[in-house]
């Protein structure tokens, strides 16, 4: 994961993250296991379908789909 990754291995100073990469769902921590928030629910989908990218912006549309 992304966060993981920048504490490991955090940037110099003047750096900053990558916006793109904060607004990937597989980077944002996952949630509780009985959570069933639509928030939830997208990052889980995300977890297990990492291969199509999902963002921040789609959390909606893949509720709509499930």
């Amino acid at each position: 994961q992304y966060y993981e990754y920048m504490l490991e291995k955090p940037l110099g100073e003047g750096g900053s993250m990558n916006p793109y990469y904060e607004s990937l769902l597989v980077n944002l921590p996952n949630p509780a296991p009985n959570a069933k928030d639509p928030r939830s629910r997208a990052i889980c989908h995300a977890d297990e379908n990492f291969e199509y990218f999902y963002e921040i912006k789609h959390i909606d549309s893949i509720n709509q789909m499930l």
